[in-house]
């Protein structure tokens, strides 16, 4: 299968890139006490060398969403914590995957977005937001894009450079933001606006696209863009079914509608080769021919299918809530392998040669089997779980969110670099 990979530079995102949705920190707690590094330690041995950066623009990479980066080399074995950053207490469960370009991780950090050095975990700026920020950021355009829900919820777009807040659009939104040559895309909860479309250098409305009906508030998967199409999933509130639209990217205007046999919820579509994969929340997974409009076929899964497909090799890799994760034929989808891997909701990420899997730990994948190969945990006694991670460089990129009472009304969130 080919792959979509896109190169990702500081100042510029020379190509598409986007923004993914998050998981609560709600994991069950672990019994789990194999080897774990020591939280927030920083270690002397052989600091993460991200000199060939290939970047990360979102979760799940690009717009795409396919998760694979195959100019990235991560640990495949004896991985190492090589620093943590933990962001201030009670400011809600923070699980957004960071986006990485050049060096530097944006991410979503309690009540602020933060940049820092992906090599020291120095933070090179701060900027405090009114709310805990939910969602993945994306880059693009010399910004970084993030959205917000409840007080001064919206869209805004902050300089990458120096964190200065460039533009904010005020908006009800579902979903991470979705950067594509020169557009930001957001969902959001009104009826007949559920996709908007904004200029990514100053929050101009371009078009919005929406059904009549009151969008679901169970639906949190972003759009996804290839070529000169958007794609996202829509459901009405008390609808049984949802329906992915194809749009015109320019304009917004509908080119077809294919309607899926449950609700997908937070699986957004990932494209890949002219296929779009994405789970429903009955355990269904599809492959939908983005040319002849139509299913190619259906793969009966356990569990609710929340994490947005991980596409590489041939291979169509997803996660259950029951704690399963499936390796699927991506020609047939004949399942080739399950295993239980612990995982909640998280996207894993996938270099070609290891599969990263959030959960209630972060832990190294063989691809072929579904071996662990590594385990990293938190230290906390109630409950933990890891977002969907990024993999850039030889480094593993992801946050972590903790329950630090019995009344689990605490949160400890953090950002690990593991190589």
């Amino acid at each position: 299968m080919t792959d979509d990979s896109t190169r990702v530079d500081r100042r510029s995102v020379l190509a598409v890139v986007g923004g993914g949705l998050l998981a609560g920190c709600s994991a069950p707690t672990t019994s789990d006490r194999s080897p774990r590094t020591t939280d927030d330690e920083r270690t002397t041995e052989a600091a993460t060398d991200l000199s060939v950066d290939t970047g990360w623009g979102m979760f799940g990479r690009n717009a795409r969403h396919t998760g694979h980066s195959p100019d990235a080399s991560g640990p495949r074995t004896d991985a190492t914590q090589q620093w943590s950053h933990t962001c201030a207490q009670d400011q809600g469960d923070i699980l957004g995957t960071p986006a990485v370009a050049d060096g530097i991780a944006y991410v979503g950090c309690g009540r602020s977005v933060e940049a820092l050095d992906v090599t020291t975990g120095a933070v090179e700026w701060s900027r405090t937001l009114s709310r805990a920020n939910r969602f993945s950021p994306a880059l693009g355009a010399g910004r970084v894009y993030v959205t917000i829900r409840g007080e001064r919820a919206g869209l805004y777009g902050f300089a990458r450079d120096g964190g200065d807040t460039e533009w904010h659009q005020p908006l009800q939104v579902v979903s991470a933001p979705v950067y594509a040559d020169g557009t930001v895309y957001a969902r959001t909860r009104t009826a007949g606006k559920t996709l908007r479309a904004f200029d990514a250098d100053d929050g101009t409305e371009q078009w919005h696209h929406g059904r009549d009906c009151q969008p679901s508030d169970a639906v949190w998967s972003p759009p996804t863009v290839r070529d000169d199409t958007v794609l996202y999933l829509a459901t009405c509130a008390d609808g049984e079914r949802s329906t992915l639209f194809a749009l015109d990217r320019a304009t917004g205007t509908e080119r077809w509608h294919h309607e899926i046999d449950g609700v997908a919820s937070r699986s957004a579509p990932a494209v890949a080769d002219g296929v779009a994969y994405v789970g429903d929340n009955g355990g269904r997974l599809y492959a939908i021919d983005l040319e002849g409009r139509r299913e190619r076929w259906t793969a009966p899964l356990e569990g609710q299918l929340w994490t947005t497909p991980t596409v590489g090799h041939d291979t169509v890799y997803v996660g259950s809530v029951t704690g399963t994760l499936y390796a699927v034929d991506a020609a047939e989808g004949a399942v080739d392998w399950h295993r239980n891997v612990g995982l909640t909701y998280e996207t894993a990420a996938f270099d070609g040669e290891t599969l990263y899997v959030g959960g209630v730990n972060l832990q190294g994948v063989d691809p072929a089997s579904g071996e662990t190969l590594w385990r990293v945990n938190t230290t906390n006694t109630f409950s933990s779980q890891f977002a969907s991670p990024a993999v850039v460089g030889n480094a593993v990129v992801a946050t972590s969110c903790v329950k630090t009472d019995s009344q689990q009304t605490r949160y400890d969130n953090r950002i690990h670099v593991v190589g």
